[in-house]
């Protein structure tokens, strides 16, 4: 087979050092992200609030927020959160519903989850890095399709410092 390439050998032979640059490449990214920064994870028991567990919402028009050290028992030191945001809301099809989140309470920029677009009641997730304001908190807002449509789960699996 001259010309041609065996890719599962290749692969193969490939594999140790693909595995190499992405465990390094992860590890940068949770214990480095900005110079002088570590982190520290919660494991497979990330911080949750019962407030964050699925309730439901209507609009938070303005920036409303989130006490990570009252609401999440969360040390006050955090620079930013690794946070899963679970969102779904019931008209999600025809609606741009979404959260907003953001490290302050007149934010110039912020991180959007929503679920618009998406079949009615279907659940979008994503895992974010956060920046946290100075007091270690951090700040939200909700558009929702309605009254009480917004279904929300906040859970914090890490901190940076």
């Amino acid at each position: 087979m001259s010309g041609q390439v065996d890719f599962a050998r290749l692969l193969q032979k490939l594999k140790p050092h693909v595995a190499a640059w992405v465990t390094r490449d992860i590890n940068r990214e949770h214990s480095q992200p900005v110079a002088g920064m570590r982190y520290f994870s919660y494991g497979d028991d990330p911080l949750t609030n019962t407030n964050f567990n699925g309730d439901s919402f209507s609009d938070v028009a303005s920036w409303t927020k989130i006490d990570l050290s009252a609401d999440f028992s969360m040390v006050p030191i955090a620079s930013a959160v690794v946070l899963e945001v679970s969102a779904r809301d019931s008209a999600s099809a025809s609606t741009d519903c979404y959260l907003a989140i953001a490290g302050g309470s007149s934010p110039t920029v912020s991180q959007f989850v929503g679920p618009h677009g998406l079949a009615n009641d279907a659940w979008h997730r994503s895992r974010l890095i956060v920046p946290c304001d100075a007091n270690g908190d951090l700040w939200y807002q909700i558009q929702a399709s309605g009254s009480n449509t917004f279904d929300l789960w906040l859970r914090i699996f890490g901190y940076y410092r």
